[in-house]
């Protein structure tokens, strides 16, 4: 199978809660001109029997994507690189509409992506299409350069390096990929993989009824939808309770495990909180409501 060609480039923004990995927004990446991975792998361990290698245990250790494409956008060097942007209008002598700059500084996050391309192939003189899509990905800032332009133009394009990894997924995957006899199934497949266009995750809705428990100075909770199977429930009652506000955020301090039936010790007036979260502490669905405890008598 000989490579013929290289395209259409994608990325999407990381995110896990425990081992739930997914992917959101992102879009192209610009026209594709060259991409390589550079792999790591693990120190060969090896077992010797009968005076030879019996078995032999190797695995991927990361790796270095490169690639360069025709342009790098403001908007994609925004996502891609973690920068914030600022409007221009305020300058004199800037007339462009929607001007704006990129700026470098403290506040800069480079995210965590999704990215792929696609692979063009010729094999027994059919055109195969293969969509490569990596899991996990982090791109480091790209070197300025440029030549001054001459008789002759000397096209340039800009190169970005990102380092490979392990998602965090329970078997840790880094890559996927797929053929077709079409670039648009690649295609297809390459958004379907990396979800590429979906909305960000937002933290879900848990409706919390308080009852008056079987002790005095305790209530019961009745709380739904159900838990969600590999995560847990933590509360917290307090005469107002801050709930947290966004998916994945990590509950810590002043918020304890509960089982989801056993009765809780409030007092009636109060507030109480339920978030359920992932095994790693990240919000999925939060809720509150006011408490009604078992009086004394």
């Amino acid at each position: 199978m000989a490579i013929v060609g290289l395209s259409n480039p994608i990325y999407s923004i990381y995110g896990n809660v425990g081992t739930n990995v997914y992917y959101y927004g992102g879009g192209s990446a610009g026209k594709a001109v060259e991409w390589s991975i550079e792999l790591e792998e693990n120190d060969d361990n090896s077992f010797y029997a009968d005076n030879g290698v019996a078995e032999s245990y190797n695995s991927f250790a990361g790796g270095t994507l490169t690639i360069s494409t025709d342009d790098l956008t403001q908007e994609v060097s925004k996502a891609i690189l973690g920068v914030t942007e600022r409007s221009l209008s305020d300058v004199p002598g800037i007339t462009d509409e929607n001007a704006t700059e990129l700026v470098f500084d403290d506040n800069q996050t480079i995210p965590y992506l999704g990215y792929g391309v696609i692979v063009k192939h010729i094999k027994d003189n059919q055109t195969l299409w293969t969509a490569i899509a990596l899991n996990k990905i982090i791109f480091s800032n790209v070197n300025d350069t440029a030549t001054t332009q001459g008789e002759t133009i000397e096209w340039q394009a800009p190169e970005l390096t990102a380092t490979i990894m392990r998602d965090d997924s329970e078997t840790h995957g880094w890559k996927k990929q797929a053929t077709f006899t079409t670039q648009a199934q690649a295609i297809s497949y390459l958004n379907y993989a990396l979800n590429v266009g979906a909305a960000q995750p937002t933290l879900g809705s848990l409706s919390v009824q308080s009852d008056a428990g079987t002790a005095d100075g305790t209530t019961a909770l009745t709380v739904t939808p159900k838990l969600t199977a590999g995560n847990r429930y933590m509360i917290q009652t307090a005469s107002t309770v801050t709930l947290p506000t966004s998916f994945g955020e990590t509950v810590g301090t002043g918020w304890t495990s509960w089982d989801g039936t056993s009765d809780v010790v409030a007092t009636t007036g109060n507030e109480i909180g339920v978030v359920e979260v992932s095994t790693t502490n990240q919000a999925i669905k939060a809720g509150k409501t006011t408490v009604t405890a078992k009086e004394a008598g």
